[in-house]
């Protein structure tokens, strides 16, 4: 599932900017990285998988909008970008940048990480490479 919507991501942020499909695209994609930052985490959920404590709701809700906030400032809804740290069009000359050897998670962003600690629901902060 996804733990916010478009209206919820645009109240939090301000950000009434990026077309809603982007944003739309993007909560999904937001909510299956917090889906992995969450993997060992115990708690209960619906039918559809969904967390049914009010408070984790809300929880979840804000770290997917600071998630999106996070991929729409990187721009590189892939994880490419973030792998080199030069490149060249014309003569297709690239340079790896040496910190890129296949990260275990997918990056969360600060604030994401920080709602996640601070509710609990992340008992220590993942390791994640930026």
């Amino acid at each position: 599932g996804v733990y916010a919507t478009v209206a919820q991501y645009r109240a939090r942020t301000g950000n009434q900017f990026t077309p809603d499909s982007t944003v739309s695209q993007r909560l999904r994609l937001a909510s299956e990285q917090i889906d992995v930052a969450l993997i060992g985490a115990v708690y209960a959920v619906d039918a559809d998988g969904m967390p049914t404590d009010p408070a984790l709701v809300d929880v979840l809700q804000r770290a997917c909008c600071e998630q999106v906030r996070f991929l729409n400032a990187h721009n590189d809804d892939a994880l490419v970008k973030r792998e080199y740290v030069s490149t060249n069009v014309g003569g297709v000359n690239v340079t790896r940048a040496p910190s890129t050897l296949a990260p275990a998670l997918p990056p969360l962003g600060p604030q994401t990480l920080a709602i996640l600690h601070v509710a609990g629901v992340l008992q220590v902060a993942p390791m994640v490479h930026w």
